[in-house]
């Protein structure tokens, strides 16, 4: 078995205060960050994925490294390999607690992921909860039917503690197929959200944002070979009107910016509140952001034609749901598109019943304007791990 990795500059290590030692991943972050920021009652170390993936990918096998399908494999061969990553994890959390930390419980942003098995095993020795704040959001029919499909094929749901999830979608699914029969779920929202709860100071003067779905949204092509294209045209046409293209990540605004043109500002901030909070419009496509947008000012605009008219089934936002109303527009052609962002880019935007939209997103996630996500979230760590208020 490799050595455990070194742990002297694992950040956020706090000795006053119980530990939640957090499995960081990119679908996490933004959580942690909340979580490290407004939480009270716990400290919030994070453990990055890269080094946990980095200690066991020499030995263990290449077809085992797969999301939730690593469970498939069995024989006295992989008993020992997982012998050995039980045995990794146990020493990393042996070392931290060492060094004068109490850690309490093991936080993951899912339930399936093969390198964190190696926690999952180590928390069942040493009766450590292993928590599961859920990335996964389900909040289309077609998404449900996919999971259905693909979780049949998984001989073995991985035990953990308690599962805690964005909203009651995503419950009434996991309920209705019965994958965690004996684990505790909870709605508490994700702690992300809280940053929509607090005043935003705007990063720009009234922009109108294009929200990059370019790998992955089943519009792909339409968005780069259409929506691109007139959203560039139509920022040239209005110059004191800042028109963003925000991006996911920092390696996608890199290819974005090669084609949305001199006039279109590239961005990948994750604070949306600040880019949104006044914004004219946000435009987009089939992404839990667009209903992130229903706590923004922001008219939200959704190409749908061409490529991009698919079935209403498969899309969230989606033209079949009569809940979004006023609220959202799907747009059929080019030419309503670009009249609707000319509207946005001359005109004064009527002001949203911002209470009507508030109550609207939280038919989806699990979100209460009095109670913040970060308090649940810790209501929901202290119930498994008996730690009380300091």
């Amino acid at each position: 078995m490799p050595p455990a990795p070194n742990l002297a500059s694992l950040p956020g290590l706090d000795p006053s205060r119980p530990n939640v030692l957090c499995l960081n991943s990119l679908q996490l972050n933004r959580d942690v960050t909340e979580l490290i920021a407004h939480g009270r009652r716990f400290a919030y170390p994070t453990f990055p994925d890269t080094l946990l993936i980095d200690a066991q990918k020499d030995w263990m096998p290449a077809e085992m490294q797969v999301q939730s399908l690593y469970v498939n494999f069995e024989g006295p061969e992989v008993d020992q390999i997982w012998v050995m990553a039980k045995q990794l994890a146990i020493q990393i959390i042996e070392d931290i607690r060492a060094s004068g930390i109490n850690v309490v419980a093991v936080l993951a942003a899912n339930w399936d992921y093969w390198h964190e098995e190696a926690f999952r095993r180590a928390c069942l020795k040493l009766g450590l909860p292993f928590l599961v704040l859920l990335r996964e959001h389900f909040l289309t029919a077609h998404g449900y039917q996919e999971n259905e499909e693909y979780f049949a094929m998984v001989r073995r749901i991985p035990e953990v503690t308690a599962v805690a999830m964005a909203g009651p979608a995503t419950l009434d699914i996991f309920t209705r197929l019965n994958l965690f029969p004996h684990t505790p779920l909870r709605l508490t929202g994700w702690p992300r959200l809280d940053a929509w709860r607090r005043p935003a100071q705007p990063a720009y003067d009234r922009p109108i944002v294009l929200m990059a779905y370019y790998k992955g949204y089943g519009a792909d092509r339409h968005f780069i070979d259409v929506v691109v294209p007139l959203f560039a045209g139509l920022a040239a046409r209005y110059p004191h009107v800042p028109f963003l293209l925000k991006a996911k990540h920092w390696g996608e605004q890199q290819i974005l910016s090669k084609v949305a043109g001199p006039h279109v500002q590239v961005i990948d901030t994750l604070d949306l509140p600040s880019v949104l909070c006044n914004a004219r419009m946000v435009i987009g496509d089939n992404s839990m952001i667009m209903f992130e947008a229903l706590l923004s000012p922001a008219r939200i605009l959704i190409p749908f034609w061409g490529e991009a008219n698919r079935e209403p089934k498969t899309m969230a936002p989606s033209p079949g749901d009569g809940r979004l109303g006023e609220h959202v527009t799907f747009v059929q052609s080019a030419g309503d598109f670009c009249r609707r962002i000319h509207e946005a880019a001359t005109g004064d935007t009527p002001a949203p019943d911002m209470a009507a939209r508030i109550a609207l997103f939280g038919q989806y996630f699990s979100f209460d304007p009095q109670y913040s996500c970060v308090a649940r979230v810790e209501d929901f760590i202290a119930e498994f791990t008996g730690a009380t208020n300091p």
